[in-house]
């Protein structure tokens, strides 16, 4: 899971100014790449996705490294990787129940991206699917 932290560090300094100047951060020496750090980390204003979005393709394959994701592809398919990562360990309960599910061929216009194993079990009960 990509920390803020994470994602500050790979930063550039040039970047971390530009992010402080958009969400007004008060930073108490903008040449010091410490106290930008700082403040963007403190800041409730700055979400994980609108950082990820800032940085460039090859900072975010950074923080794909840092965190144990793969690394390899485009920035829009890195940072959904990244976010995908977040989402899915945020929710312990979901991550204990994933499981790779087979489900007839007819029945594939009713399963959505992001439901869960138990979602999935009540529109299809018992007899449709097979956990492997």
């Amino acid at each position: 899971m990509p920390t803020k932290k994470a994602v500050v560090t790979t930063a550039s300094t040039k970047l971390l100014r530009q992010i402080s100047s958009l969400y007004e951060l008060t930073v108490t020496d903008r040449r010091s790449r410490e106290a930008l750090q700082n403040a963007v980390l403190s800041s409730r204003k700055c979400k994980i996705d609108n950082l990820l979005a800032n940085l460039t393709e090859q900072e975010v394959k950074a923080v794909c490294k840092v965190v144990g994701v793969d690394s390899r592809g485009r920035k829009n398919l890195l940072i959904a990787r990244l976010l995908e990562e977040k989402s899915i360990s945020r929710n312990a309960s979901d991550c204990r129940q994933l499981v790779t599910i087979k489900v007839k061929k007819s029945c594939w216009s009713q399963i959505q991206v992001g439901m869960s194993f138990d979602e999935v079990k009540k529109i299809f009960g018992n007899g449709i699917w097979q956990t492997s």
